[in-house]
């Protein structure tokens, strides 16, 4: 049971990395929108671990993109 909810949050974390790279692309080609949205649908499957820098760098790019 441990193995298995380490192996799923490994996978978020790897989701969270791959999707926070691809908002940063989208915003620099100016689709901000579409970033913004990518990025809010992936950070919502975070229900702990927000301390984890994956995280942090996923919200304060939300951040950035909500201005």
């Amino acid at each position: 049971m441990r193995r298995s909810r380490l192996r799923k949050r490994c996978k978020r974390r790897l989701g969270s990395r791959a999707t926070t790279s691809l908002a940063r692309l989208l915003c620099d080609t100016n689709r901000r929108d579409q970033a913004r949205t990518m990025l809010a649908q992936i950070y919502n499957w975070f229900t702990e671990d927000f301390d984890a820098a994956d995280s942090k760098d996923a919200k304060a790019l939300l951040e950035e993109l909500n201005q």
